[in-house]
């Protein structure tokens, strides 16, 4: 079973090299570091520290990051605006049946060439992810009722 930060490192090289999904230059600046020293993370040379995990997703927005650290708790992500404002049930009631209906569109166009490949198979955990969300919010919020 391979170690945690190497798992890590893997996503990193995933998402960096093999998907090319952001550009290391770019995200390195945005994070304050130079370009080499991202590199050696991506490779594996050097060991990514916990404490870039907000920069890294402050450069990218994406969720992927953060929830690879969370994914084996039994903790979930929640927007901070979302924590602090306690919305009406039909309120979440109606985002969680938004969230699963963009998911369902997304997973309809996904599949309409027949093919998925690995950066729409993303694009679908992080819309899942977002239905997950939605759903625990109203369940916290039905839950207090």
């Amino acid at each position: 079973m391979p170690l945690k930060h190497q798992g890590f490192q893997s996503l990193l090289y995933f998402k960096f090299v093999h998907e090319k999904l952001y550009r290391v230059e770019d995200v390195a600046k945005a994070m304050g570091l130079s370009p080499s020293t991202f590199y050696n993370y991506i490779e594996g040379i050097s060991t990514f520290p916990p404490d870039l995990i907000a920069p890294l997703y402050n450069a990218t927005k994406d969720e992927g990051f953060l929830n690879f650290i969370v994914d084996d708790t039994d903790k979930r992500l929640v927007d901070r605006d979302v924590a602090k404002h306690v919305k009406p049930i039909i309120e979440e009631t109606l985002d969680m049946v938004g969230a699963a209906g963009a998911l369902t569109e997304k997973i309809n166009r996904a599949w309409e060439d027949g093919e998925v490949n690995t950066a729409e198979k993303q694009k679908l955990l992080n819309a899942a992810h977002k239905v997950f969300k939605e759903l625990e919010e109203l369940v916290s919020c039905l839950k207090k009722k």
